[in-house]
């Protein structure tokens, strides 16, 4: 069986609008420019997403004003964020969580995600959440059951 030419060559795989134009070698280009897109797209792309997702992250910190990091699975950053825009956000974060549940997240991104105030488990967030509503209840009725305490 032959391989055809198109799936040789790629021809038809789309990519970026700046991959585009930096890999279009008829025309001159900034060796640094070219460096940089193969360092981040080739020799480091994981470290690249690592760098933007902590970038996404701090940066929704400082435009909601939360004081920890939790972010909805949808979240996808605006694309006015510059570098940090169009990022899947609340996918990123969840990734994380994965990896740390794992043991896999590496400590020193643990250390930048803890410097964030990561949530790490929004079950255990919720259930601190829902205490804390419970003996807000209890110190203004005197009491923590439902209704009408039982006399």
């Amino acid at each position: 069986m032959r391989t055809s030419w198109r799936a040789k060559t790629g021809r038809g795989v789309r990519v970026s609008g700046a991959a585009a134009g930096v890999l279009r070698f008829s025309e001159e280009r900034d060796p640094a420019v070219l460096a940089q897109f193969v360092r981040l797209r080739v020799i480091d792309p994981e470290g690249a997403y690592w760098r933007r997702g902590i970038e996404a992250a701090g940066r929704w910190l400082r435009e909601t004003g939360n004081t920890v990091l939790r972010v909805p699975y949808t979240i996808v950053t605006p694309e006015d964020w510059g570098g940090a825009g169009g990022y899947p956000l609340g996918q990123w974060i969840a990734d994380q969580r994965r990896s740390y549940a794992a043991q896999t997240l590496e400590a020193g991104r643990v250390a930048e995600l803890e410097k964030l105030r990561m949530v790490w488990s929004e079950q255990d967030a919720a259930w601190a959440d829902g205490i804390a509503v419970a003996k807000q209840y209890a110190a203004a009725h005197g009491h923590a059951e439902y209704g009408e305490p039982r006399r």
